[in-house]
């Protein structure tokens, strides 16, 4: 028995990842060693089920019978199974309903996010425009300023689309703006204390500000790192390079 179970690990480790969601949407004909090698095979490459119902709509929507991979390794034998012995949660019925959208795959949160970047990008691009034109006489430093703010706010859009597509760039992008966001509102409350225990005036607003900033900029960090986001923008990934191939 363990030496079967190594052949079928072994075997789907072979397998291209279109080979392998190809042999998970036809798991009905494994034995349930073989179900439990591909589990962890799907596993250890980060596709979900999402990502199998996905690959299983655009094959439907193929003309022809597509080619299926050897269900087991050479000298394994294969049992096959009834549909009884299927785990009770992998057949989703609004996969019958028709193909899933990139829309229904798209966590609430990351469309939350795209919003708030589109939101956030527009504002930004505008203030940064609107002081590059008020100071367009002269360079000076408020220029500069009117420069990054109008680069900060179209980079903020352009990831806001890329958040809405589930794009992989995107989430990495969001990430590093997210940490870009939160070092330097540190660093400006670090600031503020500094000059506070000096004796200084401080605008008790723009210090709230400032750490309102940093905990946004911390939730969001911890958001898109968490696994099931990870595997949504995976699974849009892997949908997409298949329906390229």
């Amino acid at each position: 028995m363990a030496k079967a179970s190594e052949a079928f690990s072994k075997h789907y480790q072979s397998l291209t990842t279109d080979e392998l969601l190809r042999l998970a949407v036809n798991r009905q004909e494994l034995g349930e060693e073989a179900m439990v090698a591909l589990d962890e095979e799907l596993h250890t490459r980060g596709l979900s089920e999402d990502a199998v119902l996905e690959y299983k709509s655009w094959m439907l929507a193929q003309p022809g019978e597509p080619e299926s991979p050897d269900l087991a390794p050479q000298g394994v034998e294969q049992e096959a199974t009834t549909p009884a012995e299927l785990p009770s949660d992998w057949f989703d019925t609004r996969a019958d309903a028709g193909p899933r959208t990139r829309a229904s795959a798209r966590p609430k949160g990351v469309t939350l996010a795209a919003f708030l970047f589109w939101v956030g990008g527009l504002i930004t691009f505008a203030a940064g425009v609107a002081i590059l034109v008020l100071n367009s006489r002269r360079v000076s430093v408020v220029s500069a300023v009117g420069l990054s703010a109008a680069a900060w706010g179209a980079a903020s859009f352009v990831c806001g689309f890329g958040l809405w597509r589930l794009r992989l760039w995107a989430r990495i992008t969001a990430e590093i703006l997210c940490w870009i966001v939160l070092l330097s509102r540190v660093a400006m409350v670090t600031l503020d204390a500094i000059a506070r225990l000096r004796g200084a005036d401080i605008n008790p607003g723009s210090v709230l500000l400032d750490v309102s900033a940093c905990v946004f900029a911390v939730l969001w960090v911890v958001y898109f790192g968490r696994a099931d986001v990870r595997k949504a923008f995976a699974a849009a990934a892997t949908s997409a390079d298949v329906k390229a191939q």
